[in-house]
C-alpha cells in the first residue's frame, strides 16, 4: 500500500496546445511590429536632429566669414556622433 499518491497532470489535447503556440506566436509577432515601428521613428527623429544640428554649424561658418569670429567649439561638439558629417 503506498501513501503517496501520484499527482498527474492531464496534458491538453494536440489542437490545444498549438492553439496555445499560435497564440504566443501572434502576441510576440505583434510585439516586434510596434519595435520596428518605435525603432524607425526613432531612427527618423535622429536623422532630423542631425541635419538641424548640420544646418546650424554651417549657418555658424558662414556667418564667422562675413562678421567677426564666432566660436565654432559649440557647434562642432553637437556634431560627434554624427553619421552626416565626416570629420566625426
Amino acid at each position: 500500500m503506498n501513501k503517496f499518491k501520484l499527482k498527474t497532470k492531464i496534458k491538453p489535447a494536440g489542437d490545444q496546445l498549438q492553439a496555445k503556440a499560435y497564440a504566443i506566436k501572434d502576441k510576440y509577432q505583434a510585439y516586434l511590429a510596434r519595435q520596428r515601428r518605435r525603432l524607425a521613428n526613432s531612427r527618423r527623429i535622429k536623422s532630423k536632429e542631425q541635419i538641424e544640428k548640420v544646418m546650424q554649424f554651417i549657418d555658424a561658418k558662414l556667418n564667422q566669414n562675413q562678421t567677426a569670429k564666432i566660436n565654432l567649439q559649440p557647434y562642432k561638439l553637437e556634431l560627434i556622433k554624427c553619421e552626416l558629417c565626416s570629420w566625426t
